[in-house]
């Protein structure tokens, strides 16, 4: 099926579009293929735009979630490549944010140079737990393929290992500046709630 358009031009000079929905069918006398009209729009410039969506969406119920969208957009010559889910690592990364972790990790690691981000990767160690637990090894190809982790595009093993070790290093003093900073926080909250 598709849809047709016919061009009808009037003795006054003007040009005037007729849309159909139509489809080819075979026929064996003729050994050729015949266009058989399903429906006729009517005009093009008269046609009702608000009938036309409703029936893109009735139709769209059809198929699977998401696949009106990729067949429209494969009709304009447009691929998906590739998705990666937002939501539940930027859920997490507003909690993270919220309850000042990345305040806390900055704070005990301070000026330290590193060739990449302890905060942020620590970060996706606790998103990989909470959203898809498994090793580290594989935490690599996640990363890459699977989740959008705000600020950090890719990881490497030895560069989780590396966090592990300053976690382990720091623990002591990372629980209690967590310790700290979440009371601080919760503090805040509960006295703003009964001044408000």
């Amino acid at each position: 099926m598709y849809l047709r358009t016919m061009t009808r031009h009037n003795a006054n000079g003007s040009t005037v579009r007729y849309l159909q929905i139509a489809h080819n069918v075979w026929d064996a006398k003729t050994k050729s293929a015949k266009t058989h009209v399903i429906h006729n729009f009517g005009r093009a410039d008269q046609i009702d735009r608000e009938a036309i969506r409703r029936l893109i969406h009735s139709l769209a119920r059809l198929l699977p979630p998401g696949e009106g969208v990729r067949a429209e957009v494969e009709a304009r010559g447009l691929a998906f490549l590739h998705a990666k889910p937002l939501g539940g690592a930027w859920l997490l990364d507003a909690v993270w944010h919220q309850l000042r972790l990345d305040k806390a990790v900055e704070r005990l690691w301070g000026r330290r140079k590193f060739r990449f981000s302890p905060e942020r990767l620590l970060f996706a160690l606790v998103a990989a737990r909470a959203l898809a637990p498994s090793s580290k090894l594989s935490m690599e190809e996640w990363v890459a393929k699977d989740v959008v982790l705000p600020g950090l595009p890719a990881v490497e093993v030895h560069d989780l290992d590396q966090v592990m070790d300053l976690v382990l290093e720091a623990e002591p003093g990372l629980q209690r500046q967590v310790f700290n900073d979440t009371a601080d926080l919760l503090r805040s909250r509960a006295s703003s709630k009964l001044l408000g």
